[in-house]
């Protein structure tokens, strides 16, 4: 089923929607230049001119790159994902948005505190939902093995640091960060296995994070928590709206002067 946030199918507007689209979502394929749909074969519903300037002898290069913010999100059946007023969702906005209530997890903290977080199995399912499952990709950059040690159990204790890049492949949009695993246990290849992959997790959700709210930046928002995030998309992007009219951006409406109504007669 289409995930509209106003429970309607998604071909109820799709007019709509197409026509967002060829302004806003410009996908381009990396190599050969031509309009690409999510799945990666040619979609016909774009017709784009695209102007090349000279770089060098006998090669050209496209103007523009893809604009990554305008892009919009599409259902897994390829049609775009409606708000609740039938309009198109860009990924800009999506990932403005809080994740949702179902999609993190608690676990204890420091004095008794509950700790609000989102696993590596929900950031990949929210990069997947939103870039779909070829529109990104996960480069190890770096692993170190920061502590192999045995302690008074004879247990391997081990600790590792990895650096991922986690890219968006349609603009080349791309974001880096750094994270840290460790294990014990009797077993050195089980201590080492799980140090290392958690180590790349975590990489992988704090690199993640800096793309937006929804994966994982306003878990840093000492406000925020599981009980305050929103239950469905619908909620998401009311709150997303009404936190942007508080923000120096503002509602379009507000900016506008209001007409004096005072000579009309009822």
């Amino acid at each position: 089923n289409n995930l509209n946030s106003n429970g309607t199918s998604s071909s109820t507007d799709e007019a709509t929607a197409i026509a967002s689209a060829s302004a806003m979502n410009d996908i381009y394929d990396k190599h050969s230049g031509s309009p690409m749909s999510r799945s990666g074969s040619m979609s016909p519903m774009y017709n784009v001119h695209r102007e090349s300037v000279n770089v060098g002898a006998g090669t050209s290069m496209p103007s523009r790159r893809p604009e990554f913010g305008a892009e919009l999100v599409r259902n897994p059946d390829g049609s775009f994902l409606l708000d609740q007023d039938n309009k198109p969702i860009s990924i800009a906005k999506l990932l403005a948005t809080k994740p949702l209530r179902a999609e993190l997890s608690t676990r204890p903290g420091p004095g008794g505190k509950k700790l609000t977080y989102l696993s590596g199995d929900s950031v990949t399912r929210t990069l997947n939902d939103i870039f779909g499952f070829d529109g990104w990709c996960l480069e190890v950059k770096e692993t170190r093995k920061e502590c192999c040690e045995r302690d008074d159990k004879k247990r391997y204790c081990v600790s590792y640091t990895a650096l991922v890049r986690v890219t968006h492949r349609a603009s080349g949009a791309f974001k880096e960060d750094c994270g840290s695993g460790d294990s014990t246990d009797r077993s050195l290849a089980t201590a080492v296995n799980h140090a290392l992959k958690a180590s790349v997790t975590d990489a992988m959700k704090r690199a993640a994070r800096h793309f937006g709210d929804k994966l994982g930046n306003s878990l840093y928002e000492s406000s925020f928590s599981i009980k305050k995030a929103p239950v469905d998309l619908k909620n998401a992007l009311t709150m997303h709206d009404i936190e942007r009219a508080k923000s120096k951006f503002g509602f379009e409406k507000d900016r506008k002067k209001p007409v004096n109504t005072s000579n009309t007669s009822s």
